[in-house]
């Protein structure tokens, strides 16, 4: 169980690493919106680290502000309101 345990959070944490490249290319393209559309699907995929989630949350959240982009803000909005529910339905 120890060794799975860890496997998945190194799995884990190599997506998330993952993640923020992607991000970050797409940044450097100019492709703020698919950035932050990323953002809002990894968000639903970490639904289980919150943690993790709130830094994704904070970071797609900063994207929208400089796109002046409400309705994309939202959605960040309503992926982490799904993914807290998720979460709190496991626990």
């Amino acid at each position: 169980m120890w060794i799975k345990t860890v496997y998945l959070e190194g799995f884990q944490g190599e997506a998330f690493s993952k993640l923020f490249k992607i991000v970050d290319v797409l940044v450097a393209q100019n492709e703020l919106e698919k950035a932050v559309l990323e953002f809002g699907i990894s968000i639903r995929m970490f639904y289980d680290q919150p943690r993790q989630r709130e830094l994704l949350v904070a970071k797609a959240l900063k994207l929208t502000d400089e796109l002046q982009d409400a309705p994309l803000a939202e959605s960040i909005h309503i992926a982490q309101k799904m993914a807290q529910a998720r979460f709190e339905g496991q626990a």
